[in-house]
């Protein structure tokens, strides 16, 4: 013991100040029981302090200016992942709006007509990117989270819409609906003008069809398609989800987003270490 106040009265002697355990040495605790969460306090609470201004640093521009717009509330950040799929999705109308672009040329030469998007099993479908694209389409419709009949055809004159194969009226194709009468079509790709002559409904079976099971459904079908009327503009396809015929990837994310998002979600709180007003401007 008379050697510590030795040492300490020969540091003050020499100028420097004695201190007593705990103490603190370059911003470092000393002499405390370090398995104690209370011995760190000191340190973590440095962290905070320059936590905020270190990962200001670090945000982009769009960044900044989220947090300066968002000073409550929920950030209202999209979900990636409904992004993704949105993205995703757009390769579908894509495929079906540029028709004779050489990508999808391509594409019907490697994976079939439809490109394995249509109403058919499309398990046949080579491996690949494609293949990954349309399993990701078709589990949205599968799962009912993007119904297959928000993508249909618009009907003007005929030229360019498959009778039996293109989703153009009630809810699937006609081929789907009616199978019976399907198979006994001469030409299963014909177009709706090669059955429309300006008046009348003109069939081309592979045998008469006079009775039974197969009659009733061609009544059904006529009755379908009697009073359906058609314009002189071109065929095109429309996008018949949220009330616009134009696929957008943001009514995409919409359409997702309240299929799949549970109702009443609290808002989002941001990093409590990042201030609710940040200026953009230095």
């Amino acid at each position: 013991m008379d050697g510590l106040h030795v040492a300490i009265e020969d540091a003050v002697d020499a100028g420097c100040k004695s201190a007593k355990f705990p103490f603190t040495y370059l911003g470092l605790p000393v002499g405390d029981i370090i398995s104690r969460f209370s011995s760190w306090k000191v340190i973590i609470d440095k962290f905070k302090k320059k936590l905020a201004s270190w990962k200001i640093r670090l945000l982009s521009i769009g960044g900044r200016s989220l947090l300066l717009n968002k000073q409550k509330g929920g950030l209202d950040i999209g979900s990636l992942n409904t992004f993704n799929k949105a993205l995703i999705l757009k390769w579908k109308w894509r495929f079906l709006t540029d028709n004779g672009a050489l990508w999808v040329n391509v594409l019907k030469s490697i994976h079939g007509k439809d490109g394995g998007l249509g109403w058919s099993n499309f398990s046949g479908l080579q491996r690949g990117v494609w293949h990954k694209i349309v399993v990701t389409i078709n589990r949205l419709h599968d799962s009912g989270v993007i119904q297959r009949n928000s993508f249909k055809r618009r009907v003007g004159d005929g030229s360019f819409t498959l009778f039996w194969k293109d989703h153009w009226i009630g809810q699937c194709p006609l081929m789907i609906r009616f199978p019976r009468l399907f198979l006994l079509e001469s030409n299963k790709d014909c177009k709706i003008s090669e059955r429309w002559n300006g008046q009348n409904w003109i069939w081309n079976w592979n045998r008469p069809i006079e009775g039974g099971t197969s009659f009733a459904h061609l009544q059904q079908l006529q009755s379908t398609i009697l009073e359906y009327s058609f314009s002189g503009l071109s065929d095109r396809w429309i996008w018949d989800s949220g009330g616009i015929d134009i696929f957008t990837v943001a009514e995409a994310r919409r359409v997702i987003d309240d299929s799949t998002l549970p109702d009443g979600v609290c808002s989002t709180r941001w990093n409590k270490y990042i201030p609710r007003k940040v200026n953009i401007f230095y």
